[in-house]
């Protein structure tokens, strides 16, 4: 029986959002005096480059912080809380099941933030969410714009409890906001949707031979990563590239 559960909880992971089989997170390969790494680090530029590069492949991208904690008050109702700056289509792309607010403009004012719905209950209890304000890291104030469905644990962000804005990130961090035209600045998750009908192993093989970036990266589409493993490593045209796979 707990075999089955586990092997359930594997087969499920991350298969609860709707555009399941177009979501992946760039990987980027990087060369340096014979040696290949393989990271989730990215340059800002490379979502601009996406966007205005790849239109007839990727259908949404979007940048994303690191996750960290986050300091959330009402009043005396203090809690940190594990979350990330995005873009504000990110609510949509992982398809957040919203319980009050919706998609479209939930996160379009860099002052807004949507939390989950335990959150929501811890903060206000009976009262509604929507609307209200909230005490951000003791800084700023920032107004609820949607309550999502809290993830399941088998999930890459199953113990994300609020999104802000990737402006506001960009607002109260100098060296972010210095970092976009910087290729250089590897230092931020980038997560795409691909078009229905293209293929990730099609599109990884494009970047491959971006080298008007830089000769020595090369971009690697995960297909569907948010359920896979790392399996090991191969070699195929003299670079490293990662094999993943299911376990």
């Amino acid at each position: 029986m707990m075999i089955g559960l586990w092997l359930n909880d594997e087969l499920t992971f991350d298969k609860f959002h709707k555009n399941y089989d177009t979501l992946a997170q760039v990987h980027l390969h990087q060369s340096f005096n014979g040696k290949t790494g393989t990271s989730t680090a990215l340059s800002l530029p490379y979502a601009a480059h996406l966007k205005e590069e790849y239109k007839e492949d990727i259908e949404e991208v979007a940048l994303a912080s690191w996750p960290r904690d986050f300091l959330i008050a009402v009043g005396d109702n203090r809690f940190l809380e594990n979350g990330r700056y995005v873009e504000s289509n990110f609510p949509k792309m992982f398809s957040l099941e919203m319980v009050a607010g919706n998609y479209e403009g939930a996160l379009s004012k860099p002052h807004s933030i949507i939390i989950s719905e335990s959150v929501a209950n811890a903060l206000f209890s009976e009262a509604e969410a929507i609307g209200q304000t909230v005490k951000f890291n003791s800084t700023h104030d920032l107004e609820v714009t949607g309550v999502f469905k809290d993830l399941p644990m088998n999930a890459t962000f199953g113990d994300h409890k609020v999104f802000t804005t990737f402006a506001l990130y960009e607002e109260t961090n100098e060296w972010v906001r210095n970092s976009k035209g910087d290729w250089g600045n590897h230092s931020f998750p980038l997560f795409v949707q691909k078009k229905v009908h293209a293929d990730f192993v099609a599109i990884s093989d494009k970047f491959k031979h971006v080298e008007r970036i830089s000769p020595f990266w090369y971009w690697y589409f995960c297909p569907v990563l948010l359920q896979y493993r790392w399996l090991g490593i191969t070699w195929k045209g003299g670079l490293q590239v990662t094999i993943i796979g299911l376990l």
